[in-house]
């Protein structure tokens, strides 16, 4: 039996209220399967597809199905892993990243043309470019744009294959590189001469021309990747659990048998064949695999800066970190490596875990409700509640894994009131490691933790920002990993 901290009466009976109250609508809420999409097209255009989708399961899984519109594809992500939805159709990388984030989640299916997927590099007539069976060297110093950065086919693989080629970065090819955030969008931004050349998915460019929105007179394919796998139906492992048993199975067995012309259009896909759980290969012709993300910056900073008082703090400031990078801020206090965490963390809350100087503990409450609080977006608010008074045996597992990590195994139920220094810094590293994010950012995170368990402290990419020159120059080195037993790589993710 759990050891449960013990809270008032009333406390106890106003979140048992809650709790009860919350129960028909939680219960409700259960019936709706909710599925959505990565935003690779405009969103009527994506309405219309996935709605028709919507229709169709709802029919053959006898449950209310739901299609909800993204904004970007971090956000489909984001939502599968939050549980908002339970399905989602994926692209290469999103799909990948997803499964990460989620225990037990699958691909489902595939489109057949999904394992031949392409992507269409295309150029504006004023460059003079000519299609070609390679990509030209004539592209260095033009003006390029991406799809979204979160695509594979329009950021992932047309990177790829440019690093191949001049052996370089694009902001190093070309004089000014962009994200158009769709594909649809990018053959806009050719073609209106905004962008000398551009990357996206073939099927986007072959429809577009089909319906006349493309003046092919003004931009053009000039050259095309080798095929790789693409989009995918991934499913959450949970499920069956709140669907019932074999809930996965029923949803694989309507998606393979689909079979009217006009909804496999709008998926779109010819046929499905079971998805492979496999890793993402970034280049299929010599199958050398790529983490997910490898060619990704999962930070990035573009000339930002930062003012207070009406002067400028930080700044001007370009920075990119790649997906296994760990990166050490090294600066004097006052420098603006705070400022720069902020600058980083912002736009992008929702993805990344924060570790801040100020820990943000509640000292009252204990080490384990204080971790949980790390994932408290990731459930609603009746299970809060519910894990607040009598919390699961689950949630309480996982968060005793990572405190035992930190060797902070035997304060799972002590407050934090009642730790020292580097006690409550270990907890705040447990909240942050607990969210799952991607991305760690941490601020002196370490500041007040001897050597054995900073080197036992498990962390997922970070950038650690110190005012600590011989620590941080001793973990660029290998010899004192920050929030990691892997080593920080000198000279990468730096400004450039």
């Amino acid at each position: 039996m759990y050891k449960i901290q013990r809270y008032g009466v009333f406390r106890h009976i106003v979140y048992t209220a809650a709790l009860v109250l919350g129960l028909g609508a939680s219960s409700a809420q259960a019936q709706t399967f909710v599925f959505t999409a990565i935003p690779d097209q405009d969103e009527s255009a994506l309405q219309e597809r996935f709605n028709k989708v919507a229709d169709y399961l709802e029919g053959e899984l006898d449950v209310d199905v739901r299609y909800v519109p993204v904004k970007s594809y971090a956000a489909a992500v984001s939502a599968f892993r939050n549980n908002q939805v339970q399905l989602a159709w994926f692209g290469g990388l999103s799909g990948v990243r997803a499964r990460a984030a989620v225990p037990d989640a699958r691909a489902l299916a595939q489109g057949v043309e999904d394992t031949q997927f392409r992507t269409y590099f295309i150029a504006h007539e004023s460059t003079g470019l000519e299609p070609a069976d390679e990509l030209p060297g004539e592209l260095a110093g033009m003006t390029f744009t991406f799809g979204s950065k979160g695509s594979t086919s329009g950021r992932l693989m047309p990177e790829f294959h440019l690093r191949e080629r001049f052996g370089k970065s694009p902001r190093e090819i070309f004089d000014r590189v962009g994200f158009s955030g769709s594909h649809s969008r990018t053959v806009a931004l050719v073609a209106s001469g905004t962008y000398d050349v551009g990357a996206l998915n073939y099927q986007v460019w072959k429809k577009e021309v089909e319906q006349g929105k493309v003046d092919t007179d003004k931009v053009q394919v000039i050259w095309q990747t080798p095929p790789y796998s693409d989009y995918q139906w991934t499913i959450r492992g949970d499920v069956d659990e709140r669907f019932g048993d074999g809930f996965s199975e029923r949803v694989q067995r309507a998606l393979l048998a689909m079979d009217d012309p006009e909804l496999l259009e709008s998926v779109p896909a010819l046929r499905l064949h079971p998805g492979r759980q496999q890793r993402l290969r970034a280049d299929p012709r010599d199958g050398r695999a790529a983490r997910p993300g490898q060619l990704m910056a999962v930070l990035s900073l573009d000339r930002a800066t930062a003012h207070y008082g009406g002067e400028r703090a930080v700044g001007p400031i370009s920075l990119s970190v790649e997906a296994g990078e760990h990166v050490g801020l090294v600066g004097r206090s006052g420098a603006g490596k705070s400022t720069l965490l902020s600058l980083l963390y912002d736009p992008k809350r929702r993805e990344l875990a924060l570790m801040p100087q100020e820990l943000g503990l509640v000292q009252t409450l204990s080490v384990f409700h204080n971790v949980y609080m790390g994932r408290l977006a990731a459930h609603g608010v009746c299970y809060n509640v519910a894990n607040l008074v009598r919390p699961f045996r689950r949630e309480v597992r996982a968060v005793a894994q990572i405190l035992e990590s930190l060797g902070m195994a035997d304060k799972l139920w002590a407050r934090v009131g009642e730790l020292s220094g580097g006690q409550r810094q270990r907890t705040a590293v447990a909240r942050a490691l607990y969210q799952r994010a991607e991305v760690l950012l941490a601020d002196e995170p370490v500041s007040a933790l001897d050597g054995h368990p900073r080197r036992r402290c498990h962390g997922r990419d970070h950038a650690g920002l110190r005012n600590d020159r011989d620590r941080a120059a001793r973990c660029r080195a290998g010899a004192a990993p920050l929030l990691s037993d892997r080593r920080h790589r000198p000279g990468h993710g730096g400004a450039r």
